[in-house]
C-alpha cells in the first residue's frame, strides 16, 4: 500500500505497524530527501538465461540526461545466486570508453541453489555501479534465470491432479 505523508517530516528511519487480530508485524523504513538522477545506466545480458558454468556478458552503456555520456566512469558489477538471500559469487570492475560504454564477462558458478517457485531452476542477479568523475554513482539490476537445459517439461493434468480409476488428460507444457 502507499502512504501520504506530511510536506514537513523528520528525516531519518521510522517504524511501520500492522496488526491484524493478533498478528502483529513491524517493519522499519526510511524517510529521506528525493534525489534525481544525474545519469542513465542502461544494461544487457548476452541470453535470457544460462547454464551452470557458462560465461556471462553484460553489456550497457552510461549517459547524462543532457544525452552526453559518462565518459571515463568507474563501473562495478556484482553477480549473485539465491538461495535464502542473494550470495555472491563473481565481481568485475572496467571503465566506461569515451562513449559512455562497457563490457564484462563473468562466469555462472558450476553449482547453484534451485528454486521450488521457478520449478528447480536458479536465479542470478547482476548489479551495475557506475561512478562519473563527480563521484555521483547510479545503478542498475539485470537477472536472469540458470538452468540445466534449454527446454523445461513438464505433465500438468487437466484437473490439477491425477483422478484414480478414470481417464486422465494430462497437458504437456
Amino acid at each position: 500500500t502507499t502512504c501520504q505523508i506530511a510536506r514537513a517530516v523528520n528525516l531519518g528511519a521510522g517504524k511501520v505497524r500492522v496488526s491484524v487480530g493478533d498478528t502483529v508485524s513491524e517493519k522499519v523504513v526510511t524517510v529521506d530527501r528525493y534525489v534525481l538522477p544525474k545519469f542513465k545506466v542502461d544494461a544487457a545480458l548476452d541470453q535470457r538465461w544460462y547454464r551452470p558454468g557458462e560465461e556471462v556478458t553484460i553489456a550497457g552503456d552510461a549517459r547524462y540526461f543532457f544525452g552526453k555520456a559518462v565518459a571515463n566512469g568507474t563501473v562495478e558489477i556484482t553477480a549473485s545466486t539465491f538461495d535464502v538471500d542473494f550470495t555472491p559469487f563473481a565481481s568485475a570492475t572496467t571503465t566506461s570508453d569515451a562513449e559512455g560504454r562497457f563490457s564484462a564477462t563473468l562466469v555462472v558458478p558450476s553449482h547453484v541453489v534451485g528454486l521450488p517457485l521457478e520449478q528447480g531452476k536458479g536465479l542470478m542477479k547482476l548489479d551495475v555501479a557506475v561512478k562519473d568523475g563527480a563521484e555521483h554513482v547510479e545503478t542498475a539490476t539485470r537477472t536472469a534465470t540458470i538452468a540445466k537445459g534449454a527446454v523445461d517439461a513438464a505433465l500438468v493434468p487437466e484437473s490439477g491432479r491425477l483422478v484414480p480409476g478414470v481417464a486422465n488428460r494430462l497437458w504437456v507444457v
